[in-house]
C-alpha cells in the first residue's frame, strides 16, 4: 500500500520541497528570461498560448502642432507550448532506511532537486538551440562561415542584448 499525501504532515512536505528547490534553482541558466504562466487545474487542456508583440521602430521625426501622426500597427506572433512531464525517484530498501546513519531522505531530496534543475536547464537549452533567432559575428550568415579572425564587437553584443530583450 502506498503512502498518500494526506498521511504526510505539511511541515515535512514543505521541508523537502525547500530542499529540492534550493538545489534546483541555481542550475537554471537558460530559463532566466522565460515567461512563466499557470494553466488552471481542470481546464481540460495541456496547451498554453503566449503572445509576442513586435517592437516598434524609433520615432525620430518631431510632431507638428495640430497634426495627428499616422500611427503604427502592432505585429503579433502567437507561440504555443504544450506541457510535458518529467520526473524521477530513488528507491531504498527498508533495511537502508532503518540502518543508515546519514539523513538519507534529506540528502536524496537535495540530489533530486539538483537533477531537476539540471534537467530543466538542459531541456530549455535544447529548445533555445532549436530556435531560429541567430546572430553571427561580422559578415557571417552561417556557423560554418565564422572564422577565427572574426572578433565579437561591442555593437554586436549590444545588438544581441536588444534581440534577447525583444
Amino acid at each position: 500500500m502506498l503512502t498518500a499525501r494526506a498521511q504526510i504532515s505539511a511541515e515535512v512536505n514543505n521541508f523537502y520541497n525547500r530542499a529540492l528547490l534550493e538545489r534546483a534553482v541555481p542550475l537554471f541558466v537558460h530559463t532566466r528570461w522565460g515567461q512563466v504562466r499557470d494553466i488552471p487545474t481542470k481546464s481540460g487542456t495541456d496547451t498554453i498560448k503566449f503572445r509576442k508583440y513586435g517592437a516598434l521602430t524609433a520615432q525620430t521625426t518631431a510632431l507638428s502642432e495640430g497634426v495627428t501622426p499616422t500611427g503604427k500597427q502592432l505585429s503579433i506572433t502567437d507561440v504555443t507550448a504544450v506541457v510535458l512531464y518529467y520526473g524521477d525517484f530513488v528507491t531504498f530498501t527498508d533495511k537502508v532506511l532503518l540502518e543508515t546513519i546519514d539523513p538519507l531522505l534529506t540528502e536524496t531530496a537535495e540530489v533530486l532537486g539538483e537533477q531537476a534543475g539540471d534537467s530543466i536547464d538542459k531541456i530549455c537549452r535544447a529548445v533555445l538551440e532549436a530556435g531560429t533567432t541567430v546572430q553571427y559575428a561580422a559578415t557571417a550568415t552561417a556557423t560554418n562561415e565564422v572564422t577565427a579572425a572574426m572578433k565579437l564587437t561591442r555593437s554586436e553584443v549590444k545588438q544581441g542584448v536588444r534581440t534577447l530583450q525583444g
